[in-house]
């Protein structure tokens, strides 16, 4: 883990510090534990208590529902309700409910939410065993679907249990379904006390306290609200400096007040930071799932994705109204005054999924265009727009006409295909001015020009969009009905119809390359409709995800669905109080960041015991989750934010804004999961990998196992909000994960600096948790740290070797990867070689296990003399392989090989020449015990002898002339899992021989020591504390 790692490397690398250095390594492991396994652990108080109990019923997130609504449920209509649907069902098995396909039928349940693999309806469409549907075996999108769907527990509305088809009228949108409190423009009506000089959030709040009789905790100490706001604006903490001068600047001389001057300044400075920008940008990343490679198979790039999550960014940063940010996004490459700028921001539409190989071409153009209307539904109405693709909707006034209406409104948006810098490209557009553009796009265009460069974007086929018809069942072989577009019915009123109808009638691209690129319009009228002052939902949505990111839980509790379906708002007159404010300061996020942090009710304190202890019980008992807000909730940190602060607690953190992407190291089992392990996968240098989570590689089919264990975004479909779980990987790989052991060694590198053992915890303790330990913790940390040096094993005494790639490789991947990304071991002391690989199929490089990857030690060059110690290799290893006189001989080694096979249960003594040519010299059986040590000894001289476990008899001996003898490295080759080596010591032959301890690279002018039982020569040895030796 990060503090096991990171102890190690405390003390300096003297032998006196030895037992020093694991000692201080110990007590950074239970620090950081303690630190690290906090982070999942605390979860937002709201989510604790909509945890489900054992008998309720499972509890799904917006996200989950709208994929069920959007992908499962048309695909289970149209594959499977004609025979497991109503009164006659085959094998008595509906498929009508979640609880139906639960209880099963003649076979068992159909599913087991959470694992595909045990889920009976999973393996049917596999064609394993069972075939469904019988017809004809299903495309591997829909088997990822249905996957997909079980893997997140099959999540399936709480109303849904009834059938899946059902026969009803069609819904008529009345005036009734409009008086829906989220279907009204808000309205702002602050209470008395406002006016009287109370914060308006708060004077909102008082009125529900006083109805609720509930007492709210006090203000939170000056310390824990610079940490907070650091935290919530910028996801990381601030420096142990920057949080005692923050504290001091915004304490105010009356007790329990704040200097709010001070406390301005400091909101100003984090809303000025680049990290402000990149944190927010994230949250608006996810809920347009925004991804860089089109997912499915082949799972191909999106080029210049990094683009338009720059341009977000930067329009954060710039505090880009809210309205126009919307804007861009939709219509910025048929804006009259549209730049690279908002033509980069159209990237919204092209960072979805793509199948690039879809069965139905036409069908496959709706599904794009459904993700497109869900992701505008999802993000920026708040609407579950998707669930009235197939029919009417469920639960809301939404007729399946008003879907394809809106639909129609994107008809004219090119299918995403591979992008190619040229004009005819259906997915760029070029980033420079229009004259520059026009000059270039000339056929007589200067070819020394600069060229021009290009940026992912919307593009459509030409003024006119095809027809839009209402297709039945959602499938694009049913057309229905023309429709032309309209907004919803249900968010139309009479006061508003001028308003519309002059949208709709002047449709129309305004934008100076529209002779270029011509587009018919459609999408400015739509975005033009969305971000109208009187429109009810847009700012209500923004205003509401904003809150939910601060208190871990938006006053709409579903924050992707303000229909009938969705939640309430715990305190409406809040919301639209805060939407109309919003909108009145010119829709600036930064106006509202500040006006929620400067309320009463995000400055409280989150422990219970700030108050009266009756008060909080009584306020615990009422509002167990805090809803009410009179406490400041628990929540955890984000996946990206854990990362990060780790990052930033080993100083390592690269605050380098914008730019291409970079690339996390995956590991040998992470790779292995591919079809094709590496592919679209870059090597970026150390320095890149330690930037911002958010310039990791967005790649669908492959994660950052650590983002990915703590919750990281899905990205196949908007996430309105993220799951918080708290499993055992959490912990494992915050504990025992290589990242996190590269971060505690970094640390505990710099701690080195410090003077003695108290000074390092000190400084361990501002670095990390900003704030000096106290009497008791310095004590405990100290004696720990003492008890631990007398207890651990001597740290020169073992190292490991283990390969960290699979046997087959992406070549243009394999060919970035630096030597030592192969072989994990020892960094000091050795040098890693790739080893041999060799043409696969289709690009894929598979290795040569015999010369696979390898280490040569640096120490002294060796050609005879004996070679002792003790190997344990575990029980995935296939072979190890020692080597003597080695050298690189390309990508391979050369010189004597002795080869312990486990798969063959042999011994072999090999000697590789220059060149290539190899002969195996000698070979004998071996008992490989998996997991245990087993001693040997290999003489190099005129004769070359292996002795195993203490024998007096060699297991091998093989005369070999002197000329013969390589001279060259010791070294080490393993593959298929780990070998651990200790007490491995040379000896050159000869009466002046040298031992040399090769794991702590010391020499002694006497001959080696041998292990228990064997022949004794050259004096009688002692091990010293330091790990050297000496003649008694």
């Amino acid at each position: 883990m990060m503090v096991g790692c990171l102890l190690h490397h405390l003390l300096p690398n003297t032998p006196a510090s030895n037992h020093r250095r694991m000692s201080v390594n110990r007590l950074l492991f239970l620090f950081l534990s303690a630190w690290l396994l906090s982070l999942p652990a605390v979860a937002a108080s709201a989510a604790q208590d909509a945890e489900a109990s054992p008998g309720s019923p499972p509890q799904f997130t917006d996200s989950q529902l709208q994929f069920f609504e959007s992908q499962v449920r048309p695909l289970l209509v149209e594959h499977c309700w004609e025979c497991h649907a109503g009164a006659k069902l085959k094998g008595s098995l509906s498929l009508e409910s979640r609880a139906a396909l639960l209880a099963g039928g003649d076979s068992g349940p159909a599913i087991v939410p959470g694992d595909p693999a045990s889920s009976l309806l999973i393996r049917a469409i596999h064609y394993d065993g069972l075939e469904m549907p019988p017809t004809q075996k299903l495309s591997p999108a829909k088997i990822q679907v249905l996957q997909h769907w079980v893997q997140q527990q099959a999540p399936w509305p709480a109303e849904s249990g009834t059938p899946i088809v059902r026969k009803s009228a069609p819904t008529v949108v009345t005036e009734s379904d409009r008086q829906h409190w989220a279907f009204r423009s808000p309205q702002a009506i602050l209470p008395p006390a406002a006016a009287a000089g109370v914060h308006p959030i708060d004077a909102l709040l008082q009125q529900q306290y006083a109805a609720q009789q509930l007492t709210p905790l006090p203000q939170a100490e000056p310390r824990v609200l610079v940490r907070r706001a650091f935290l919530s604006l910028t996801g990381l903490p601030p420096t142990f400096a920057e949080l005692n001068a923050w504290e001091r600047r915004i304490t105010d001389t009356v007790p329990g007040q704040l200097n709010e001057v001070g406390f301005a300044a400091m909101l100003d400075d984090l809303l000025a930071r680049p990290a402000y920008a990149e944190h927010w940008a994230r949250h608006w990343l996810d809920v347009v799932r925004f991804g860089q490679s089109n997912g499915y198979e082949r799972d191909g790039y999106k080029p210049y994705s990094w683009r338009y999550r720059d341009y977000v960014v930067q329009a954060i940063l710039q505090d880009k109204p809210w309205d126009r940010f919307l804007l861009e996004q939709l219509a910025g490459d048929e804006l009259p005054d549209s730049s690279a700028e908002t033509r980069t921001a159209t990237g919204f539409y092209r960072i979805g999924v793509w199948d690039d190989e879809a069965d139905d071409r036409r069908q496959a153009e709706f599904d794009d265009l459904d993700d497109v209307l869900v992701t505008v539904g999802a993000s920026m109405l708040g609407l579950t727009i998707g669930c009235a693709r197939c029919h009417d909707h469920k639960f809301d006034p939404l007729p399946q006409e008003d879907y394809y209406r809106l639909l129609s409104f994107f008809r004219g948006i090119r299918r995403y295909e591979e992008p190619q810098d040229k004009p005819e490209s259906g997915t760029v557009l070029p980033l420079q001015d229009a004259d520059r553009v026009r000059q270039a796009l000339q056929p007589a265009a200067d070819p020394a020009a600069q060229p021009l460069t290009w940026t992912l974007a919307v593009r459509e086929a030409g003024l006119v969009p095809a027809e839009t018809r209402v297709l039945i069942r959602g499938q694009a072989a049913s057309p229905g009905s023309v429709v032309q577009p309209a907004f919803p019915q249900v968010l139309c009123r009479s006061e508003t119809s001028a308003a519309d109808q002059l949208l709709l009638t002047d449709m129309r691209s305004q934008s100076p390359i529209a002779d270029l690129f011509p587009s018919s319009g459609r999408r400015l009228a739509f975005a033009r409709w969305l971000v109208r002052r009187d429109h009810p939902l847009t700012a209500r949505v923004a205003v509401n995800r904003v809150w939910h990111f601060h208190f871990g839980r938006g006053l709409v509790g579903s924050t992707g669905d303000f229909g009938r379906a969705g939640e309430a708002p715990v305190h409406q007159p809040l919301l639209d109080w805060l939407s109309v404010d919003f909108m009145e300061r010119g829709w600036s996020l930064k106006s509202l960041q500040r006006q929620i942090l400067t309320s009463a009710a995000w400055r409280r304190s989150s422990g219970t015991d700030a108050g009266q202890p009756l008060q909080v019980e009584q306020a615990e008992q009422q509002d167990p989750a805090g809803r009410l807000l009179w406490k400041f909730p628990f929540r955890r940190l984000e996946a990206e934010s854990i990362r990060d602060r780790m990052l930033f607690s080993s100083g390592e953190l690269n605050t380098t804004v914008g730019g291409p992407e970079m690339y996390p190291q995956l590991s040998g089992e992470v790779l292995a999961g591919q079809s094709k392990p590496g592919l679209g996968w870059r090597s970026s240098t150390a320095a890149e990998q330690c930037r911002r989570s958010l310039y990791a590689i967005v790649k669908r089919g492959v994660r950052d196992p650590v983002l990915e264990a703590l919750d990281y975004t899905n990205t196949a479909s908007p996430l309105t909000e993220r799951p918080v779980t708290t499993v055992a990987t959490q912990a494992l790989i915050l504990l025992h994960g290589r990242f996190t052991a590269d971060r505690a060694a970094a640390l505990a590198q710099q701690a080195l600096n410090a003077a003695d053992s108290a000074a390092q915890i000190r400084w361990i303790y501002e670095r990390v948790l900003q704030r000096h330990p106290s009497a008791a913790e310095l004590t405990a940390a100290s004696e720990l740290m003492s008890a631990w040096e007398q207890q651990l094993p001597l740290p020169s005494q073992q190292v490991s070797f283990r390969p960290d790639v699979p046997e087959s490789l992406y070549s243009a991947f394999r060919q970035q990867l630096p030597q030592q990304a192969f072989l994990l071991g020892p960094a000091e002391m050795w040098q890693y070689h790739s080893g041999v690989w060799g043409g696969g199929y289709e690009g894929i490089d598979v290795v040569d296990k015999r010369l696979g990857p390898h280490a040569f030690w640096l120490g002294p060059q060796v050609t005879t003399g004996v070679l002792t110690g003790q190997l344990r290799p575990d029980s995935s290893v296939e072979s190890v392989t020692i080597l003597a006189g080695a050298a690189a001989d390309g990508a391979a080694w050369s010189g004597l090989g002795l080869t312990f096979d486990r798969l063959r249960s042999r011994i072999q003594l090999r000697l590789r020449r220059p060149g290539g040519s190899e002969q195996v010299s000698g070979e004998a059986n071996w008992i490989p015990v998996d997991s245990q040590w087993q001693s040997f000894r290999w003489e190099i001289g005129p004769e070359i002898k292996v002795f195993l476990e203490h024998n007096s008899n060699p297991i091998l001996a093989v005369p070999i002339s002197s000329e013969s003898l390589p001279t060259g490295r010791l070294g080490v080759a393993v593959w298929g899992g780990r070998v651990d080596l200790r007490q491995l010591q040379w000896a050159d032959s000869g009466p002046a021989a040298v031992a040399t301890d090769i794991l702590a690279a010391r020499q002694s002018a006497v001959e080696a020591p041998l292990p228990t039982g064997w022949s004794q020569f050259g004096g009688d040895w002692q091990r010293l504390s330091d790990t050297s030796w000496r003649v008694a």
